[in-house]
């Protein structure tokens, strides 16, 4: 562990077990409770760990100690929030952002949010997981491609017959 850094060790174990399956593994009865109790274990520690959104649900009552059994119950933060103070809202210490998003800022202001190292690995989880399971599997025949469908797969130098096929390795 380098200095200063934290360990990137999953703590939200509801959040765990909903990454451990593809989003369409799940049932609705069983995926619920876990995504509302993980949302509410996240919400938590945000609520610990940045200032500003302690206020913000302090001023409107809100209370993540709870089991919450309704979406509606979490704060929906204005996308002002974000264009203020996106780079202020922060619930790991600023050495932990790895990833900085900004928009494009089309109405003057740019939003932004900060991503810390474990919040990348589990969106990249996430997506892994979602993408898995819902493009079918390829194998390098099914993948299959014509060097005139996809001129960027080979340099414009390379120099393949019409009938070539270029193979994707997944």
């Amino acid at each position: 562990e380098k200095k200063g850094f934290s360990c990137m060790k999953e703590t939200n174990i509801p959040l765990q077990t909903l990454l451990s399956k593809p989003p369409n593994a799940w049932g609705e009865e069983e995926r619920r409770p876990l995504f509302l109790e993980a949302m509410r274990v996240e919400m938590r520690h945000h609520v610990q760990h940045c200032l500003p959104f302690q206020r913000y649900c302090r001023r409107r009552g809100i209370d993540f100690d709870q089991p919450l059994t309704d979406l509606a119950a979490f704060p929906w933060l204005p996308v002002q929030a974000f264009k203020l103070s996106g780079g202020r809202l922060l619930s790991v210490p600023g050495v932990e952002v790895r990833v900085k998003l900004q928009s494009s800022g089309t109405s003057g202001i740019a939003s932004t949010v900060m991503i810390d190292r474990l919040t990348a690995k589990r969106q990249t989880r996430a997506m892994s997981l979602s993408i898995d399971s819902n493009v079918a599997p390829c194998t390098a025949q099914s993948m299959e491609i014509e060097k005139s469908e996809c001129p960027l797969i080979s340099p414009p130098s390379a120099d393949f017959s019409d009938s070539e096929e270029i193979f994707l390795a997944g």
